[in-house]
């Protein structure tokens, strides 16, 4: 471990004593908030394949579908899932499986 050195106290003072915890405690709340943001983006990368997989069974592909790389920069983050463009056939396609869905229903 590394010593600093204070010009005003001189080595080891007390200020070092609480430098060092405050860059401990600034170390923790840095890695909580990377596992909080990881785990956001796990979940929302999961929806994405979930989407995936549903429109796959429907017959659709979105090929642009995927994360938000701007959502995931944000502070808090906020993970949006980016449908992306498709098709007018794909887009016939989707809302036909939507009517399906309704029908089904109803």
């Amino acid at each position: 471990m590394y010593q600093r050195v204070c010009r005003f106290y001189g080595p080891a003072s007390t200020l070092d004593v609480e430098s060092e915890e405050m860059d401990s405690e600034r170390n923790a709340l840095v890695k909580e908030h990377h596992m909080r943001r990881s785990s956001e983006t796990e979940e929302a990368r999961e929806a994405v394949r979930e989407l995936r997989d549903a429109l796959g069974r429907a017959g659709i592909t979105l090929p642009s579908l995927g994360l938000d790389v701007v959502s995931l920069a944000a502070d808090p983050p906020r993970p949006l899932v980016e449908l992306g463009c498709c098709t007018a056939a794909t887009a016939r396609l989707l809302a036909a499986a939507l009517v399906r869905k309704e029908g089904g229903r109803g």
